[in-house]
């Protein structure tokens, strides 16, 4: 996954990557079911998810407890307003899985569809790929 790319991720378990637009928040569900509203951006060894709607293109931040868009209603407290969106670096596993690993922890598809930058090791969960073939199924958790 070194060069320079751009494509839809989905995780492990076939859903899809997407920012919810009412919240800003960023989570993965049924391809079928899911606005197609985000992109993992490679450029070199670093990659970052970016939201594109409408022309619009907006910055992701990543969280231990949920991911969000810059500027999203997820940021109204103070706690949060000094964090800036950073890169992720892609970390091979098995085939055309990958982790994104930054600062020490793994980007996560929890089970309840929110993605997190929680996990220290990366398994399951923490497995993502670029869709290779619009014909390829998209699963379920």
């Amino acid at each position: 996954m070194i060069g320079n790319l751009a494509g839809q991720l989905f995780t492990s378990h076939g859903t899809i990557v997407f920012v919810d637009p009412s919240s800003g928040e960023v989570r993965h569900g049924t391809f079928e079911h899911s606005p197609q509203n985000t992109l993992l951006v490679q450029q070199g060894a670093l990659a970052r998810l970016k939201f594109t709607e409408a022309g619009i293109d907006k910055e992701i931040v990543y969280l231990r407890d949920y991911s969000a868009i810059v500027g999203s209603k997820k940021f109204d407290s103070p706690d949060v307003l000094n964090i800036l969106p950073g890169t992720l670096t892609p970390k091979i596993f098995r085939g055309r899985e990958f982790g994104l690993e930054k600062g020490g922890k793994f980007l996560c598809a929890e089970p309840d569809g929110r993605i997190t930058l929680s996990r220290p090791a990366c398994e399951t969960w923490e497995l993502f790929h670029l869709r290779e073939d619009a014909k390829e199924s998209s699963g379920t958790i």
